[in-house]
């Protein structure tokens, strides 16, 4: 998933391909990622994980704000507009705007849930079929998927809360033909490949010093705690994989990828598990340090796990410092 501030619409550009997986991106102005100092949009998740041009997909927004409480009022589009290759950024910058996406209808739109169908063209905008405009068939990602970009933004429509001013961007994974493989490889290809599927809500066990601290329970003040993530073996598939150098099927497994938030305190690292560069390994378990914060209050927890195909699950907690 993709964020983007005011702040950050310059700096969009630059922004890596890391930043889908990576729990949201932001330009570096010192802060930390995983504090959660504002309300903000930390992932979409879309049912399903992958679909065809077309087929009309329910998202759901993962929202935090500081105090924990629900904020359901977003605004939801379907971005249209291919990326022009001079842009180096994964979204065109059109899609950021009113004029490159096409916005949710239904009115259920303004909530936390959204319907949205995918364009029928998918595979002509962002995949490997001849693109209108001159543009060039996309390339797959490593796990040699396309994918369409939903905007999520916080505030309703026609409304001055500036809360408008964030949104992050689902890049919802699109089955498409290989376009470019043997006649005969593509129909294979075609028999035996399932489509991805969103993992479980992973479990998270918080523990002090071995002790588990249950939801709700209270820790010191600047206690250092350990956050341990865990998900289902199955969660991490194994997919058939067009690999074009050598023109064969094979297979790869997914890789799992944990991201963490938290209303106060701090975690020894933001985001942990492989990338697009790995393979998964088969791991099915996460562990970060927090450290509590040094004044008292409730603190709340987002984790949110990501497999390679762009599926994605969270779990929230939360505990009290005192």
């Amino acid at each position: 998933m993709i964020r983007r501030t005011r702040a950050a619409r310059s700096a969009l550009g630059a922004l890596g391909a890391l930043c889908v997986w990576a729990g949201g991106c932001r330009p570096d102005l010192g802060e930390r990622d995983s504090l959660v100092e504002a309300p903000r949009i930390l992932a979409v998740r879309g049912e399903p994980a992958e679909a065809r041009p077309g087929d009309t997909v329910t998202y759901t927004a993962l929202v935090a704000s500081p105090d924990g409480s629900a904020i359901t009022t977003l605004r939801w589009a379907t971005c249209v507009t291919p990326k022009p290759l001079a842009e180096p950024s994964i979204v065109a910058a059109a899609c950021l705007g009113d004029d490159g996406v096409e916005p949710g209808s239904d009115p259920g739109d303004a909530g936390d849930v959204a319907t949205l169908a995918l364009p029928a063209d998918a595979c002509s905008l962002f995949g490997p079929e001849p693109p209108p405009g001159g543009y060039r068939p996309r390339d797959p990602d490593p796990t040699g998927g396309y994918y369409v970009p939903i905007r999520a933004s916080l505030g309703a429509p026609g409304t001055s809360d500036t809360r408008g001013a964030d949104a992050a961007f689902q890049l919802e994974r699109v089955g498409c033909s290989l376009g470019d493989a043997p006649v005969e490889l593509a129909r294979t290809f075609a028999r035996t490949y399932v489509a991805n599927l969103n993992p479980a809500s992973p479990s998270v066990v918080l523990s002090r010093e071995g002790a588990v601290v249950a939801e709700g329970g209270a820790v010191a003040r600047a206690a250092a705690l350990e956050i341990a993530v865990a998900w289902r073996a199955e969660d991490a598939e194994t997919y058939v994989y067009f690999d074009r150098p050598s023109q064969t099927l094979t297979t790869k497994r997914e890789w799992m990828r944990v991201s963490w938030f938290a209303s106060a305190g701090s975690f020894a690292v933001d985001h942990a598990g492989a990338d697009e560069r790995a393979e998964g390994d088969g791991a099915t378990t996460l562990s970060n340090a927090w450290m509590a914060p040094v004044s008292a209050g409730p603190v709340h927890f987002w984790v949110v796990l990501r497999d390679a195909r762009g599926g994605v699950a969270w779990t929230t907690r939360e505990l009290e410092v005192q």
